[in-house]
């Protein structure tokens, strides 16, 4: 939930490695803060383990609870060790394995203070973790989120174009905009630049939002200062992006252009292209026709930082003396979740290449998966992708499997 050294990113959390870790950027050094763990399936949960940063000489123990959600919406809190008079708490420094009862996909773990022994009401400490783990067993299959708003712009009526994810946020197109064909996709939105062209989204689609996702097929004639989708309250408090001729920039802050953290990515966007923006807390990816092709985790604003009732848009400025977006949009949908790489390859009609090895289907092959394989043959847990890790091509992995992948992962 807060910015981070971009060589310290939070999936450093949950890598397996306890020889590095998440560390907060230097200069937004928040507390308390979260770090949220998508286990893609939704799991009963039995156990979390977290190592800490502790300083030898200033020792601190850390106070937190945490939280499981199975939809990425509404939580519930499955611990809290917050109570500073437990002496299993605050005698306890470095390393905490703390028993969980309840189901979930998503667990947030949300610190809120470190107090350090020799200095209790002075915490200097920056947000820090080295790993955390999660056990539990699978109770059902993950399924894709639903997006909160949807639309095809097949039709409109009245000004208005339905949403078809059903539930009832139809866009209110203003000026100009309208339903136009195009020889590529059919029926679009067509937005032409003219003052008071655009379309408004439902109020509130984002508020109280850490997590998001943001997915588009668009292509673009603007150039100068201009917002192709926006959201937020006004000048002062907004996230938004930007689809220019040549590059896509996205930006988020409380405090007007001052405050704005983002990053932005050159491309040819006069071409049609899929669009996928994910933000899970400060971290941002964007995907373009299925590729990741850039990540940032230094985002200090999130919408939860914004207020109640936020607006939004597409192809309208919170500046007035910005220009209007000129363009096309396709397939426009917002989800109150982060989708999965998994989640974003189905819907950029992509199918991710298996990698030798990643028997947890994450995409990558790394200490989990090892530790997951250790389990399976030990019979103590399932792999996602079995046939990733007959390493050896016998057709049934085995523990010379298991040495093959440790080998891959140390030469």
């Amino acid at each position: 939930s807060i910015a981070s050294d971009p060589k310290y990113p939070p999936s450093r959390a949950v890598d397996g490695n306890y020889n590095n870790s998440f560390i907060a950027d230097d200069d937004h050094k928040k507390w308390p803060f979260y770090i949220q763990i998508d286990l893609e399936d939704v799991c009963d949960l039995a156990n979390i383990q977290t190592s800490w940063y502790i300083c030898k000489g200033s020792e601190g123990y850390y106070t937190y609870t945490v939280d499981g959600s199975t939809d990425g919406v509404n939580w519930t809190k499955l611990l809290d060790r917050t109570d500073t008079g437990d002496d299993t708490i605050s005698k306890t420094y470095g390393f905490n394995s703390d028993m969980l009862k309840g189901r979930a996909r998503y667990v947030r773990l949300n610190v809120k203070n470190a107090t350090l022994q020799n200095n209790p009401t002075n915490n200097w400490y920056t947000p820090r973790v080295y790993e955390i783990k999660i056990y539990g067993s699978r109770a059902e299959k993950g399924m894709a989120p639903v997006p909160a708003v949807k639309y095809d712009f097949e039709t409109s009526s009245g000004g208005m174009v339905p949403d078809i994810s059903g539930n009832g946020g139809d866009m209110k197109l203003s000026g100009s905009a309208g339903i136009a064909q195009n020889s590529e996709k059919g029926s679009v939105l067509k937005l032409d630049g003219s003052d008071g062209g655009y379309g408004s989204l439902p109020g509130g689609l984002l508020d109280g939002c850490d997590d998001y996702t943001v997915v588009m097929d668009a292509r673009s004639d603007s150039e100068g200062d201009f917002f192709t989708f926006a959201g937020g309250q006004d000048k002062e408090k907004y996230i938004f992006f930007k689809i220019a001729k040549d590059h896509f920039r996205f930006q988020t802050t409380v405090d007007t252009w001052r405050g704005e953290t983002g990053f932005r990515y050159d491309l040819d966007g006069t071409k049609w292209h899929r669009y996928v923006l994910a933000v899970n807390g400060s971290t941002g990816r964007l995907y373009v026709d299925g590729e990741k092709v850039a990540e940032d985790s230094t985002f200090t604003t999130h919408p939860s930082d914004m207020g109640r009732n936020q607006v939004f848009s597409i192809g309208k400025s919170f500046y007035g003396d910005d220009v209007y977006f000129t363009g096309e949009i396709d397939n426009l949908a917002i989800y109150r979740q982060a989708l999965t790489p998994a989640e974003i390859a189905a819907l950029s009609g992509t199918v991710q290449q298996s990698v030798r090895g990643d028997v947890n289907a994450d995409g990558t092959l790394n200490i989990a998966d090892l530790v997951t394989m250790e389990r399976f043959l030990l019979g103590a847990g399932d792999m996602k992708a079995p046939a990733a890790g007959d390493l050896d091509s016998d057709g049934k992995v085995t523990a010379f499997d298991l040495v093959h992948m440790r080998r891959l992962l140390t030469d």
